[in-house]
């Protein structure tokens, strides 16, 4: 399949698979595993949800993966880890090596596993990314990943919803910290909230 998706086959899909909202819940609620081996067999549901979240995107003021890029394109020799990368586009807006992970690849150059287990070597990576990727109800196991593949004082970046995170921000930066990272900045927009973080041990 190739994204965008014929009208006719986001007709087909939406009426077994829901609309943006409810496949957001489900996948959030899921653990990761569990999607993984579920969109192996059947990849039709990712490139719905991509199809649908690329829609969405247009409507938006800001596009998180371009506010992230903005700020690893001054650092053009990190190597970065790309946790969730769906459809690969901050790739093309960095000089950067980019390891692009998600369920499904879309391309050649992302690598389709679960994210909470990536096949990389410990300490590899200057900068982890989890841009509108914490869905999974094991999205702690995420973090401890990216931890694990991160270099001692490399960066984390993630960008979540401002609905979703704000009301349990205080606990998230915790979750973090107790991961072993120190949060360094947040910054909140009207939709998003971006956070950065720096791996001291």
């Amino acid at each position: 399949m190739v994204l965008p998706l014929r009208p006719e086959i986001v007709e087909y899909l939406k009426a077994s698979l829901g609309d943006f909202s409810e496949m957001n819940k489900s996948w959030s609620t899921t653990r990761s595993d569990n999607t993984f081996n579920r969109l192996k067999n059947n990849n039709k549901e990712w490139f719905y949800y991509h199809d649908l979240y690329a829609k969405r995107r247009k409507t938006w003021d800001e596009i998180p993966y371009i506010e992230i890029a903005n700020k690893i394109k001054e650092r053009p020799e990190w190597v970065v880890a790309d946790m969730g990368c769906g459809e690969n586009l901050l790739s093309k807006e960095i000089t950067n090596k980019v390891h692009s992970f998600d369920y499904v690849a879309i391309d050649e150059n992302v690598t389709p596993c679960d994210i909470s287990k990536v096949p990389l070597e410990d300490q590899k990576v200057d900068v982890v990314i989890y841009c509108l990727s914490l869905m999974g109800s094991n999205y702690i196991d995420y973090i401890k990943e990216g931890f694990r593949v991160l270099k001692q004082y490399g960066y984390i970046f993630i960008c979540e919803p401002r609905k979703k995170l704000e009301k349990r921000l205080d606990v998230f930066k915790n979750e973090l910290e107790l991961t072993g990272f120190k949060v360094v900045e947040v910054n909140k927009t009207s939709q998003f909230i971006y956070l950065q973080a720096i791996r001291l041990i």
